[in-house]
């Protein structure tokens, strides 16, 4: 399958090697929740279509993958499950939730995901995006029409 604004690829090792970005990933995660959620699959290669033949994921990556997420992201929801490919093999698919508000790293950092890249989102684009996912609502309560912003807990 091609990447794009709801599928990404990525290898096992991004995962598991000895020192894991979990900044990068929690930044891809951020960005699908801000869109319309998605799917990672860990452990096909970008320029493959199926999981390497004989490879298998530990039964535990599954936890540690959500966990690691949880504590680097905030509104957002996954679900990681090990996948048994027709070649033998296996590799770790992660669903990414649509959030119902708006999603950022735990550094405050906010993304979303265009077409099969995670962009950094910044100003009027964060205000719209939770105008969107019905965050913010605009309220007329000063004179001459001028509106004002109110926080609202949806």
């Amino acid at each position: 399958m091609k990447e794009n604004s709801l599928y990404d690829k990525k290898s096992i090792r991004a995962i598991v090697c000895e020192k894991p970005d979990w900044n990068e990933i929690a930044k891809d995660c951020v960005a699908f929740t801000n869109a319309q959620g998605g799917i990672i699959d860990f452990g096909i290669e970008d320029d493959s279509e199926t999981p390497p033949i004989g490879q298998r994921i530990d039964e535990n990556l599954p936890i540690i993958l959500m966990n690691k997420i949880k504590g680097k992201t905030i509104n957002v929801a996954t679900f990681a499950e090990i996948i048994n490919h027709e070649n033998g093999s296996q590799y770790l698919r992660l669903h990414i939730y649509r959030g119902h508000a708006i999603a950022s790293t735990t550094s405050g950092k906010y993304f979303l995901r265009l077409a099969d890249n995670s962009e950094p989102i910044t100003g009027s684009e964060i205000v719209r995006l939770s105008a969107e996912k019905g965050y913010y609502s605009w309220k007329q309560s000063l004179p001459h029409g001028v509106g004002i912003m109110q926080i609202q807990q949806s």
